[in-house]
């Protein structure tokens, strides 16, 4: 340790044992200092050692002193660099290690996932009955394999659908297509009056027409299916769409002498397309004037139920059967009263497609031989 006393100017008036070079350098640490009114710290090498240097003021009547007091710092700047040393050391030898554990660590935990990585890819549009092995270990790679299994389960009906769809469509149009051929052929078999030629083209444009409405059919069927939402930011006026479609109904049901009841409340909006909507509302009541029987009666109403308007349209008639009932919205289906009617079994897939598609349900409800009820719940606008 060194203590020197030093006045204003940095004038050495008493000391420790110092050489000349070092008392110059504590002269200088004042010196630097304009004016000294508060004690600071300095940092200097005196006799090859390094100091910390503490200088305090002090001040009389006439005259300020200062004293200035060092301390070696070699010992402590020895064990700072032996500590650093050390934390090196040991950082290091933690560290590597710590990597090292976490690289094996991060390995094996990736290892479920890349082996259900590489299941995934093996399966495609040829084997998606194929399910991944689910070991319960109640951790995210479970859950993950439940979720794509069940990914898997809707897609293979989504492609059972489509493959049965297209199966529906090509038994649809053979019928016809081999009605055309054997008409052809019959004609190009042997030369015929113009009355025969004229009854066998007669023939082949009414299977044409048939034709014709099955593409249409299914065009408005894959339409209804990719459309959606496209149109729920219009505003569509149910209680128009119904009072004309009731309209229409009557003058169908007066060659079947069929009475035609209604009972529509006004005002009625919903989100929507008011031709799609048409669409679906009136293939029902074609559908209600062709199975009742003369002289039966129509029921058409459309009110409002909380914030959904409910459109329902009854008739008296066959009915469905009970077993029948499940199977009437599927694609191509015709029940057991279809036999007298023509269509092609598209009609209420298309209906149950567009109003799905505007946010919509659609119900039946059939007593053999008394009434069938079909009942549409759609959302109203909100200030219908």
């Amino acid at each position: 340790m060194i203590i020197a006393i030093t006045d204003a100017s940095g004038q050495i008036r008493v000391s420790s044992s110092l050489s000349s070079e070092d008392l110059n350098t504590l002269s200088d640490v004042v010196k630097t200092q304009k004016s000294i009114k508060d004690p600071f710290f300095s940092s200097k090498k005196l006799s090859n050692s390094n100091f910390r240097l503490g200088v305090i003021p002090l001040t009389g009547e006439n005259t300020q002193s200062l004293i200035i007091v060092g301390h070696p710092t070699d010992v402590i700047d020895h064990a700072m660099s032996r500590l650093l040393a050390t934390l090196f050391v040991v950082t290091g030898l933690v560290w590597i290690p710590a990597a090292a554990g976490g690289w094996i660590a991060a390995k094996s935990a990736l290892k479920p996932v890349k082996s259900l990585s590489e299941k995934m890819k093996k399966i495609d549009s040829g084997n998606l009955k194929d399910r991944l092995e689910i070991k319960e270990t109640g951790d995210e790679i479970e859950e993950l394999s439940h979720s794509f299994n069940y990914l898997l389960s809707r897609l293979e009906e989504s492609f059972d659908r489509e493959r049965q769809f297209i199966a529906d469509i090509a038994h649809e149009l053979k019928t016809p297509l081999t009605i055309i051929r054997s008409s052809m052929e019959v004609v190009l078999g042997k030369n015929r009056s113009n009355n025969d030629y004229r009854q066998t083209m007669e023939e082949t444009v009414r299977v044409v027409d048939r034709l014709s409405g099955v593409v249409n059919d299914v065009l408005e069927l894959a339409r209804s299916k990719t459309e959606q939402d496209s149109n729920l930011f219009k505003t569509a006026d149910l209680t128009s769409v119904v009072r004309d479609i009731s309209e229409l109904t009557e003058k169908l049901a007066v060659s079947k002498r069929i009475s035609v009841s209604q009972k529509i409340t006004s005002g009625v909006t919903i989100p929507g397309e008011r031709q799609k909507l048409f669409r679906a509302l009136f293939n029902l009541a074609d559908n209600a004037v062709k199975y009742t029987p003369a002289s039966g009666k129509i029921g058409i109403r459309l009110e409002k139920e909380k914030d959904h308007a409910l459109f329902e349209i009854s008739n008296t008639g066959k009915g469905i059967q009970p077993a029948e009932l499940p199977n009437i919205f599927n694609r191509f289906y015709q029940g057991t009263g279809d036999r007298d009617t023509q269509g092609s079994g598209l009609g209420l897939a298309i209906c149950k497609s567009i109003i799905e598609a505007h946010k919509g349900k659609i119900s039946v409800f059939s007593q053999p031989g008394k009434t069938t009820v079909f009942k549409i719940h759609l959302p109203l606008t909100k200030h219908s």
